[in-house]
């Protein structure tokens, strides 16, 4: 059997309105919630992207400096190894540059050893042989007797350098010659000076010529170069007669016999071809001695000479009229031994006031 239909009231209608409208307000409310947590979902989603995304940033960064460190890892490695290297082979450049040094140094030393070994090895070679030369020497003073091997011996031992000789050989030489040097030199004078006077002037010129080669120069009378310049001049050794001609002349003026030294100082210089110390000797024996017998024909050889000199070239074209080249000298060659005061002064000298 069906039930009644029950009518409701309009309290419960309204009352039920209420009910629907608060259902429906929760509704509302309930799907904006649902919005609200759909788009929060949507904001949290997108904040994980975002945050997914810069955790990877992150991760490429930090895997670009792990690669940038190893990189500059290895390079400061490399800089490091390059130093160590670069620095051991400086110190070995520097102890291979000291190595050449030292061993520069030690060549040089070794040289300069050398040299010096070299030189006292020609010191005592060149002592040696001076040793034995002085020892041949003290022999011939020893056993030669007097005469020419003598004197030669005696004038061998004065040009011996004792330097290079033992203190003991140098005292014996000096010793041996000391007792012999007298001894020649007045034998080998006396001999000089009467040979002279015989008018043996090639021995007169040798023992007088080993008279002054023993002899000193400090102990050496200059009075005897008068009579070896005479002495040569004798025997027309015109050349070796001047040295000591002019020795004899330069030892001062005033001096016995200077006039006449001059006069054939003059000459020996013009027969060896020398016109102009011919004519300075012409004119310094005139001016030197007025006096003398001889300053006249000094002064005119001299004058002669000089006209000669200044003739010559215009003479020379014409070969007919050139003058012989002995002709200046020999006119005057005949003076000095045929004038009649020319020999006195030679034969009345007295040197060493004997």
């Amino acid at each position: 059997m069906s039930q009644p239909v029950r009518r409701s009231s309009a309290a419960e209608i309204i009352t039920e309105k209420a009910q629907d409208m608060e259902i429906d307000k929760q509704l509302d409310e309930l799907k904006k919630e649902v919005v609200e947590a759909r788009n929060l979902v949507i904001k949290t989603d997108n904040l994980l992207k975002n945050l997914h995304a810069e955790l990877k940033l992150v991760g490429k960064k930090q895997a670009d400096f792990e690669r940038q460190h190893l990189f500059t890892g290895l390079a400061a490695l490399v800089i490091v190894t390059v130093l160590a290297a670069g620095g051991a082979y400086m110190w070995a450049y520097s102890e291979r540059a000291a190595a050449r040094a030292e061993a520069g140094a030690d060549g040089s030393r070794i040289k300069e050893l050398g040299a010096k070994v070299n030189e006292l090895n020609a010191r005592d070679e060149e002592r040696t042989e001076a040793s034995e030369k002085a020892l041949g020497i003290f022999k011939l003073l020893a056993t030669e007797k007097e005469g020419p091997s003598r004197a030669q011996a005696v004038q061998a031992a004065a040009r011996l350098d004792v330097k290079k000789l033992t203190r003991l050989e140098a005292k014996a030489i000096e010793d041996k010659l000391a007792s012999l040097r007298a001894e020649v030199a007045a034998t080998s004078y006396e001999r000089g000076r009467a040979a002279f006077r015989r008018s043996e002037f090639k021995n007169a010129a040798d023992e007088l010529q080993r008279y002054v080669d023993t002899v000193p120069p400090a102990e050496l009378d200059h009075a005897v170069y008068f009579e070896l310049g005479d002495a040569r001049y004798q025997v027309k050794d015109y050349e070796h007669a001047v040295q000591p001609l002019e020795k004899f002349i330069a030892a001062g003026p005033g001096q016995r016999n200077a006039d006449y030294a001059a006069l054939m100082l003059g000459e020996s210089y013009q027969k060896v071809g020398n016109a102009a110390k011919a004519i300075d000797a012409y004119r310094a024996g005139a001016n030197a001695n007025p006096a003398s017998q001889f300053a006249t024909m000094m002064r005119s050889r001299a004058r002669k000479l000089e006209q000669e000199a200044t003739t010559a070239p215009a003479a020379a074209p014409g070969p007919a009229d050139a003058p012989a080249p002995t002709a200046p000298t020999a006119p005057t060659a005949p003076t000095a031994p045929t004038a009649p005061t020319a020999p006195k002064p030679r034969v009345h000298w007295r040197p060493h006031g004997r």
